[in-house]
Parts: C-alpha cells; sequence; structure tokens
C-alpha cells in the first residue's frame, strides 16, 4: 500500500472543531426529537409530534457538511476517504466514475471573476463513485448535489491542500478507466 500523495485540509485544528461541532448538532437534534416525542405523548400535544420530522430534517445539512470534503490520501490501490465524523474507506479507482463541477459550490460574483479581489476564485470538483463503494452519508451528498442516489465527494482548493495535482491525478485515473473500458 504504498501513497502517491496525501491531500489533507489546510486548516486541520478547524476541520477537526467543525467536525466535533457537526457531531454535537446531531446529537442535539436527535436529543431534541426524543424530548419532543416524550413530551407530545406525556402532555398530549399532538403539535410537538408534528414538530419531529423538521427537527430531524435539520440533520441533512449537518450530514452534507461531515462528507462533503474528506481528506484524501491518494494510493496505488485507490482512494482513501476520511470525512469529518464517519469511518475512513477506501475506494478503488475502477469504482470513480465521473468527475463533474462542483454544483453545491456558488460561482463567484463577476467583480471576483474580474481578478480585482487579492483572493483567489475557489475552485472545486465532485467526483461520481459506484453505488456500495461509499457510505449512505455520501448518497445525501449525490442527492443534495442533483445526482440521485449515486454516493458523492467533493474536492475543492479551500479544502484540500495540493488541489491542482489531485484534480490531475484523479481526472488522469477517471480518464484511463474509461479508456480500458
Amino acid at each position: 500500500m504504498s501513497i502517491l500523495s496525501n491531500h489533507p485540509h489546510p486548516h486541520p485544528v478547524l476541520r477537526r472543531m467543525v467536525g466535533w461541532l457537526a457531531l454535537a448538532g446531531m446529537v442535539g437534534i436527535v436529543f431534541g426529537a426524543v424530548g419532543l416525542f416524550i413530551a407530545g405523548l406525556t402532555y398530549g400535544l399532538p403539535l410537538m409530534l408534528l414538530m419531529i420530522p423538521f427537527l430531524l430534517g435539520m440533520i441533512f445539512p449537518l450530514i452534507i457538511l461531515t462528507a462533503l470534503h474528506p481528506q484524501i490520501t491518494l494510493q496505488e490501490e485507490g482512494v482513501r476517504i476520511k470525512p469529518l465524523v464517519w469511518k475512513a474507506r477506501m475506494v478503488a479507482w475502477e469504482q470513480l466514475t465521473a468527475l463533474t463541477d462542483h454544483s453545491l459550490m456558488k460561482p463567484p460574483p463577476p467583480a471576483r471573476q474580474q481578478n480585482l479581489t487579492k483572493r483567489p476564485v475557489t475552485k472545486g470538483q465532485m467526483i461520481l463513485v459506484e453505488k456500495g463503494a461509499l457510505g449512505w452519508a455520501f448518497r445525501v451528498v449525490g442527492f443534495a448535489a442533483g445526482h440521485g442516489t449515486t454516493p458523492v465527494f467533493a474536492i475543492s482548493s479551500k479544502s484540500h491542500r495540493d488541489y491542482d495535482q489531485l484534480l490531475q491525478t484523479i481526472k488522469h485515473r477517471i480518464h484511463q478507466q474509461k479508456e480500458q473500458a
């Protein structure tokens, strides 16, 4: 298992803190839903029970946050993906199916496109993966990105070090897979 390159988040402490806060938010939402259920049944308040689906719906943005831009390590066998709070997974190169524009990242305003500001414009791509290669959290990301239940993860210049090298390597490997098929 030889490592080709490692692409962690540029600010690992911030990433870890966001992961813990997202996890705390998800746990808080689940406890809140249980509390609403108990209060609704105990006091006979049906409106409390009606609030539960809306509260549980707040989990989806947190799931997307935890799985959208995972830490990536490129290896000979494939891509090792480590999301914020979920377990790390190994995805074989053959399981990467396509590379698309990052649909969850808004384009820069026209003023930024003209290089009038000092900060570089954020670039990003989404990588589609065969079903079954990644967990359910990545299917939620795919659904939010408009790819149905196809698992998806993303890379961007703000969330990965050496973004250009990472993008070129993944493009090259996906192109090789399409040529072999």
